[in-house]
């Protein structure tokens, strides 16, 4: 191969990975503007008459109607700063653009009611979007634009280029199938317990990543969390890119091709997080190898995936 048709295959081969970013960053960038489960809160002190004049004006105030409802927990969960008695005060359901303006209304709210603030801030998403919430049309608008348009946009790129990549069917019968799911579930399970094994060596959070549950995130989020993504990323970066570099590469060249390509765009911020994913997608890429199975592949990732929520606090 010259190296101009080497480099126009690399160029192909980076293509969708590059899409799969973009179009995710994109869309979940989208959500954010457009979502409204921001939350803004302040703590007070002063008097059992104080703090009732300002729970009055919080629901009363006609700028910041208080939707939503308080964080379970929040009210018990004192900050430090705050002395005995102290009260949280909120306004729920938020658009990104509200957060500020509705914490400086919730201060100057405060400040008419006549006590002192020890503590203010918004949170972004505080309120996570799931049938459990009450929010399932939130839920929906958040699922659709940051997984489900992204995943279909690539899947739409991913057909129309397979017949100029070289891409043929690769028939397996029932046996063989069941036999390379089987290998992504120990895929799965050994790539999980060697990335608590890094978290530990490293002092990483060996309590888990996600910080959610599933019943937190509803079901159509797991879903889009547990399947769409992982079978998202097997496409991307293991059935394409090792495909189409192959040629080029080589198949061990290709494999190394995946790894890096797979580290590198999920945005490591230091050493310390390169550890897991270069984990997981050197053995991902290895069980490709192995199988040329993208079920087999989905299989693993999705294991990978849920490990997350099972350590979850």
């Amino acid at each position: 191969m010259t190296p101009t048709a080497r480099t126009r295959r690399l160029a192909l081969a980076l293509l969708l990975p590059v899409a799969h970013l973009a179009l995710t960053v994109f869309f979940i960038f989208a959500s954010l503007q457009s979502a409204t489960q921001d939350r803004a809160v302040i703590w007070a002190e002063g008097s059992p008459a104080q703090l009732a004049a300002l729970g009055a004006k919080v629901q009363g105030n006609g700028q910041f109607p208080a939707r939503g409802t308080m964080p379970q927990g929040l009210a018990s969960q004192r900050p430090a700063q705050c002395r005995d008695g102290a009260r949280a005060f909120s306004l729920g359901g938020l658009r990104a653009e509200e957060s500020h303006a509705a914490r400086q209304l919730l201060e100057g709210l405060a400040d008419e009611a006549g006590v002192r603030v020890c503590l203010s801030d918004y949170f972004i998403l505080n309120e996570v979007p799931g049938e459990a919430s009450g929010n399932a049309p939130g839920a929906l608008h958040l699922l659709l634009q940051s997984q489900l348009i992204p995943a279909g946009l690539v899947g739409v790129l991913f057909f129309a280029l397979a017949p100029h990549a070289g891409f043929a069917p690769r028939p397996a019968t029932l046996s063989t199938r069941a036999l390379q799911v089987g290998a992504g579930l120990l895929v799965g399970i050994g790539a999980c317990a060697l990335g608590a094994a890094f978290d530990l060596v490293s002092g990483g959070p060996v309590e888990g990543r996600s910080g959610l549950s599933i019943a937190a995130l509803g079901v159509g989020m797991g879903f889009a969390l547990l399947v769409v993504e992982p079978a998202l990323s097997e496409l991307v970066h293991r059935h394409w890119l090792i495909t189409v570099s192959e040629p080029a590469l080589g198949t061990a060249g290709a494999a190394m091709f995946s790894v890096l390509v797979y580290v590198a765009l999920q945005l490591p911020t230091g050493l310390a997080d390169v550890g897991r994913p270069l984990i997981e997608g050197t053995l991902l890429a290895l069980l490709y190898l192995r199988t040329r199975s993208l079920a087999a592949c989905i299989t693993a990732h999705a294991v990978i995936a849920a490990c997350a929520f099972l350590m979850a606090p």
